[in-house]
């Protein structure tokens, strides 16, 4: 297996050299893993085509806007024939023990968890983070796939009704677990999860300001404005000359979650 690990900036360092190697890896029955940004190596390579995985959350955004072939999920890690990715930090260690388990079994991988002082493996269903939530907070089964539903559909929201095909509760049974757990509505929590997006693109991207707010399912530049201000208190405009801690910098982003 070759492994590919991600880095900050990794995108500024591809190399059509280094991606014609791992072309020829994979057409030689060698698998391909990714930690984390280094992801974006094997998009740049064509190796993620049709391909379900992963990247840290933080570089979501941006990769799904610039790998638009990629099957992205918001889950820990992804296999998909010998392709393997994750999210970085904590995840790889879970996509490993799952190929531990696939060569030496459900023993060996008992015995690594012992020595690593790991209670469980986490599962590629796992989401990486529930946002704006308390890192303690255990949600409920509903709002989690609810979560998860809102965020593969960002660039094109989906009316709430939509978003509980077949969850089996009503309108009213969805917007009291959420008022319960978030303290807001399904659609509050919607927006917010747009702009959280939009904001990460500005910082991570070049795009127009108008090409950010169709990313992130808005109409018009106008109304992203006026969202975005009323959210954060500052303008898009004034987003982009940030960095993601708050600094005044460069469009550069934390590519990393490790």
């Amino acid at each position: 297996m070759v492994v590919v690990c991600g880095g900050r900036n990794v995108e500024r360092y591809a190399s059509r050299t280094g991606e014609a190697w791992l072309r020829e890896c994979r057409q030689n029955g060698i698998a391909i893993a990714s930690l984390c940004t280094g992801a974006h190596v094997l998009a740049q390579a064509r190796l993620l085509d049709d391909k379900r995985c992963v990247i840290h959350w933080e570089n979501y955004p941006s990769f799904t806007e610039r790998f638009a072939g990629a099957a992205v999920r918001t889950g820990l890690f992804e296999i998909d024939g010998a392709i393997h990715t994750c999210a970085g930090g904590a995840a790889s260690f879970h996509m490993m023990l799952h190929l531990i388990r696939s060569d030496f079994g459900e023993t060996v991988v008992s015995g690594v968890c012992e020595q690593a002082i790991v209670d469980r493996i986490r599962t590629s269903e796992d989401l990486q983070r529930m946002p704006f939530a308390p890192r303690a907070v255990k949600h409920h089964p509903v709002v989690a796939r609810m979560i998860e539903r809102m965020q593969e559909t960002l660039a094109d929201p989906l009316p709430v009704e939509q978003l509980m095909a077949d969850i089996g509760l009503t309108r009213r049974q969805v917007e009291r677990l959420f008022r319960n757990e978030l303290e807001q509505s399904p659609g509050k929590f919607y927006m917010k999860l747009r702009l959280e997006r939009a904001k990460l693109l500005l910082q991570q991207t070049k795009k127009p300001i108008v090409e950010v707010a169709v990313a992130c399912g808005f109409s018009s530049a106008s109304h992203f404005s006026t969202s975005y201000r009323d959210a954060y208190g500052s303008s898009p405009y004034k987003a982009r000359a940030e960095k993601p801690n708050g600094k005044p910098g460069g469009n550069s982003a934390k590519a990393s979650g490790e």
